[in-house]
Parts: C-alpha cells; sequence; structure tokens
C-alpha cells in the first residue's frame, strides 16, 4: 500500500503580513507487513523577530535681534547733512531630520528547507512513529517617537533717527529696511517595510 501525504506551511506575518518560501514535507508510507501501526505528526517552527526603535528630541531656540537706523543729526548750520541708515537683515533656517526605520527584508528570512519522512518496508505488527514540528512566527515592529520644539523669535527695529536744531541747509535722514526670513523643516517618523 503506498500513500504520499505533501504538508505544506505558510509563513504567516504577525502585526505585519511578510511573505515567505513555503517549506514542504513530504512523507512516504510504503511496504510496511500487516496490521503494522504508523504515525506521523509534522510540525515546523520557524521564527523571525525584528524591531527598530528610535527617540529623538530637538530643542531649537533662536532670538535675533536687528536694528537699524537711531542716527542723530543735530545743530548743524550752513551745510547739508544726509544720513542714511544700513539695512538689518535676518535670515534664520533650521532643519531637523530624524527617525527613519526601512526594512527590505524579504520573506522571514527563516529556514524553509523541505523534509521527507519514509516509513518503509517494516515487518508486519511494527509500530511506527514520526513526529515532525514547524512553526512560523515573523513579528516586525518599527516605533517612531520625536518631540520637536522650534522656538524662533526675530526682532527688527529701524527708523528711530533724529534731525533738530539744524540751521542753514538741507536735512536728509534715511532709515534702512529691516527684513526677516524663518525658515523652518521638520523631518519625522518615517517607516518603510518592503
Amino acid at each position: 500500500m503506498l500513500k504520499k501525504i505533501m504538508l505544506t506551511v505558510l509563513t504567516l506575518g504577525v502585526l505585519v503580513a511578510v511573505s515567505s518560501t513555503p517549506a514542504e514535507a513530504a512523507v512516504n508510507i510504503d511496504g510496511n507487513g500487516a496490521k503494522s501501526w504508523n504515525r506521523v505528526k509534522v510540525e515546523k517552527k520557524l521564527k523571525d523577530i525584528r524591531s527598530q526603535f528610535n527617540h529623538a528630541h530637538f530643542d531649537n531656540d533662536v532670538d535675533v535681534d536687528n536694528e537699524t537706523g537711531d542716527n542723530e543729526a543735530k545743530y548743524n548750520t550752513g551745510g547739508d547733512v544726509e544720513v542714511n541708515a544700513e539695512v538689518a537683515k535676518a535670515d534664520v533656517e533650521i532643519e531637523n531630520n530624524a527617525n527613519a526605520n526601512l526594512d527590505e527584508s524579504e520573506g522571514c528570512g527563516c529556514p524553509t528547507e523541505d523534509v521527507d519522512v519514509d516509513i518503509t518496508d517494516n515487518g508486519a505488527w511494527s509500530s511506527n512513529k514520526v513526529k515532525l514540528t514547524t512553526k512560523v512566527t515573523s513579528v516586525h515592529h518599527q516605533t517612531n517617537i520625536a518631540h520637536i520644539d522650534n522656538d524662533v523669535d526675530v526682532d527688527n527695529d529701524t527708523g528711530d533717527n533724529k534731525a533738530n536744531g539744524n540751521t542753514g541747509g538741507d536735512v536728509l535722514v534715511m532709515s534702512g529696511d529691516a527684513t526677516a526670513t524663518v525658515k523652518i523643516s521638520n523631518n519625522a517618523n518615517s517607516n518603510v517595510m518592503q
């Protein structure tokens, strides 16, 4: 009497589905004597557990004070007076990059070799028992925690020029420009699983 049993164990992803090449077990029970007792139990344990954890904390505190002007032209006599204040310019750029997880695993990476079991050519009343265990566990964790605090304080001040008490001439007072540019870029907590 010939019996062929093909058992296929599939890989199952826990939390994240991950595929893998299945493990096969071929069981052959053949040519045994009368009233022989044959038992085959197939089980296989495969485990793949991966964890990625990132924790980032950014505290950017920027304080910029720009001032132009505050010039005085006083008590000039018999001539032209010209006061030109310079430009006050502030450029602040903050870039925060943190917490990138990349998992490019193919399948669970577990060994999945095929197994062949033969119970053949045993005598009458023989008792034959085979136990083969297969269990597949695939767990992938990706955790990111990011705390980002950007505190930017920019104070621009222009003007506050004074021209008084001048006699016999033209007085020209020009305040400069006060400009501020703030650019903040936060990139955090990126998970990629392929």
